[in-house]
């Protein structure tokens, strides 16, 4: 598969976008100033405790706060010796101590944090279950994972995962990656009892440097901005990279981006046979709607119930993936009356889920015949990130 991404300002906003064969198939805009992003980690102070659901909110800035759950929870104390003084060893309020976002705010859910450090590298990612390593499940040959394992043994003193981009990299250069991230953790630690409350003491990656991560040991990925920064700031070893300089026609308008996200952003979605599907967000859910409109085609009507329905699916799955759709999606295809049908259209949205790098779970069919479909929250969806 072809990659580009494509890294540019529109509007004032550092826009990334992930092509794959020529289509968009996800875009982020990066975070501005004040705002909590995946990864980053704060001196935060708990602004009260919540008994009965076991948790707390944590300001990690005057005035704003994020959710902070407590049960199982390691607490990173800036006071060494709050720990002994604590029942329980659980903070009250006025304590400053260490979170970390595990998910962004979204609508009017505020920040989720975390105590459970985790650190990602470029072939790792690190966490606090010393000795514990696990290696990524698309890593498929036997031989490979054990060897990964034993290279995450080699450091106990902290747990380890090893990710897919991996497979492929000599062991000296994991090792040195390994090595880098827990100099990184120990750096952060060191200063968890020096610096002053609100401060941020890590930042998560900007989605060009994560997407670059993630596909940049593929040969058919290329990374193109306009920004010199981003292009120095992108360090994958191998990664094709260029510089984009031609000021007369901007890099948005030679691949068209305005016109990408005007699609992400829009309700309606057209499909070459005619058909179209309409996508509303709500607080709870999203709901998808699929329409024949001018779509025809030749045989039984469950046959082209069908193939339209196969088409749209794959849409669906598109789409929810480049605005960055959440938790629960309903997808109203239109009616088959085939229970055989109804079954391969469940299989073969399983079956493409599994492309998209977030958890998705295609349910099954409601007693009303709808599509249940979710998706883990990591993120803000596209249209809040463009908000602000």
């Amino acid at each position: 598969m072809e990659r580009k991404i494509l890294v540019t300002q529109i509007d004032g906003i550092v826009m990334t976008f992930l092509f794959e064969d020529g289509k968009a198939a996800e875009i982020w805009a990066e975070e501005g100033p004040g705002s909590v992003s995946i990864d980053d980690i704060y001196l935060g102070v708990v602004k009260n405790i919540v008994p009965n659901l076991d948790s707390a909110f944590v300001e990690y800035a005057p005035g704003r706060s994020g959710y902070f759950p407590l049960k199982g929870s390691r607490i990173h104390f800036a006071d060494p010796s709050l720990p002994d003084k604590r029942r329980g060893g659980l903070p009250v309020q006025g304590d400053t101590v260490l979170v970390q976002a595990a998910r962004e705010k979204q609508g009017t859910k505020e920040v989720l944090f975390k105590g459970n450090i985790t650190l990602p590298g470029r072939y790792c990612v690190l966490t606090e279950d010393a000795g514990i390593c696990k290696v990524s499940r698309k890593i498929a040959d036997p031989v490979r994972r054990a060897a990964l394992k034993a290279l995450g043994g080699e450091r106990p003193e902290y747990g380890w995962t090893i990710r897919t981009a991996a497979e492929n990299v000599p062991d000296s250069e994991i090792l040195a990656d390994i090595d880098r991230t827990a100099e990184e953790y120990r750096r952060i630690m060191n200063e968890l009892t020096t610096r002053i409350p609100y401060s941020c003491i890590f930042r998560g990656a900007p989605a060009y440097r994560k997407l670059a991560e993630r596909y940049c040991s593929e040969p058919d990925t290329e990374i193109v901005s306009d920004l010199k920064e981003v292009i120095s700031g992108i360090s994958v070893p191998k990664a094709r990279k260029r510089l984009y300089e031609d000021a007369g026609y901007p890099l948005e308008k030679l691949y068209s981006l305005r016109e990408a996200l005007k699609e992400a952003l829009g309700r309606t979605v057209r499909l070459k046979s005619g058909a179209y599907i309409v996508i509303d967000c709500t607080e709870a859910m999203t709901v998808v709607d699929v329409n024949t409109g001018k779509s025809a085609g030749r045989g039984a009507k469950d046959e082209n119930f069908l193939k339209v329905n196969r088409e749209a699916g794959r849409e669906v799955l598109r789409q929810i993936r480049l605005r960055n759709l959440a938790g629960i999606i309903i997808v109203d295809f239109i009616n088959q009356k085939d229970k055989a049908g109804m079954d391969e259209l469940l299989t073969y949205l399983k079956e493409l889920s599994k492309a998209d790098p977030v958890q998705v779970t295609v349910v099954d069919f409601t007693p009303l015949g709808l599509v249940e479909i979710t998706r883990k929250k990591i993120r803000m969806p596209l249209r809040e990130q463009l908000q602000g």
